[in-house]
């Protein structure tokens, strides 16, 4: 008799990677699971839209960033779906991310098309 096969969840696939950053650009707790970019030295920003992201924001104070920047990360998105496999993807400007040819390819693991929200791990 065979055994029904475990679930598999992308999350936790690849331990998180977190660098803490100087809060200079005033982010707050609003702030928290925003795609950003390093924008000066050890500071980050908001990525703007259509813009690389570098990582997402884990945790904020008002003197330092905790950004993930390696794992098995997961988010909102706008735009058009997904698509399992390969794809670009970029910041939309307003938290989200969105698949945009000019982004970076990064593995899309899983996609909640209700919620919005996909996995994925850096290529």
């Amino acid at each position: 008799m065979s055994q029904s096969p475990f679930s598999a969840k992308a999350k936790g696939l690849r331990e998180p990677e977190l660098i803490t950053f100087n809060n200079t650009n005033n982010l707050d707790e609003s702030s928290v699971s925003k795609p950003v970019n390093i924008s000066g030295e050890m500071t980050v920003s908001l990525t703007a839209n259509g813009g690389k992201f570098d990582g997402f924001i884990s945790s904020v104070d008002k003197q330092s960033v905790t950004v993930q920047v390696e794992g098995s990360f997961e988010a909102v998105y706008t735009g058009t779906n997904p698509a399992y496999g390969r794809e670009a993807l970029v910041a939309d400007g307003s938290g989200a991310i969105k698949k945009d040819a000019a982004g970076d390819v990064y593995l899309i693991l899983s996609i909640d098309t209700n919620a919005k929200r996909v996995s994925f791990i850096r290529l």
